[in-house]
């Protein structure tokens, strides 16, 4: 992207992965995200909650636990989006007791944030 003389910017990168994912194309997609970090583009919150999604609904949810897990080790904040996409994967795989549990801890989350 930067060859074209276009500036990119996470906003960008979020569009592209958002559409690999869309078209089943999560390795191109992890190609692009490295790529991203190369050219000294940090992802946000978004960015990491169009993987996660992307890798729950394409049946990698291991992956996306790990992505999840490591938000806060990064720095980042999960908002209701990303835990209801976590959520979401979870009770697609039957984990119906992780999605609870997960559920009562974005709500204390949330609750203490409100305070």
């Amino acid at each position: 992207m930067h060859d074209r003389g276009q500036p990119a910017d996470v906003v960008t990168y979020n569009s592209l992965l958002d559409g690999m994912f869309k078209n089943q194309q999560p390795n191109e997609a992890f190609m692009l995200f490295n790529q991203m970090k190369e050219c000294a583009i940090d992802p946000d919150i978004y960015t990491y909650n169009i993987l996660i999604d992307g890798l729950c609904k394409g049946g990698r949810l291991i992956d996306a636990k790990e992505i999840f897990q490591d938000l806060s080790v990064k720095g980042y904040r999960p908002n209701v989006r990303t835990y209801n996409i976590m959520i979401n994967g979870l009770c697609k795989e039957g984990l119906f007791e992780e999605a609870l549990a997960l559920l009562s801890k974005m709500k204390a989350l949330v609750a203490y944030q409100m305070l």
